[in-house]
């Protein structure tokens, strides 16, 4: 599954779970959701940066040859 479906994935049983009671010691599980979707947005944007900047360093070494 790529990042793009679990992170629709993940938003979507957000919203699933978002009236849910949540009782002491039990898990919030829109709220999990929510803050795992947003880490893997974070981590696939510095993913992607990095990539980027690899790619450019990659062309850079290509012009000295």
């Amino acid at each position: 599954m790529d990042t793009d479906r679990m992170i629709r994935e993940l938003r979507r049983l957000a919203k699933k779970h978002e009236n849910d009671k949540v009782y002491t010691g039990e898990n919030n599980w829109s709220q999990m959701c929510t803050d795992v979707a947003n880490r893997l947005e974070e981590l696939d944007k510095e993913n992607k940066d990095l990539k980027n900047k690899l790619e450019n360093i990659k062309v850079s070494d290509d012009d000295l040859k």
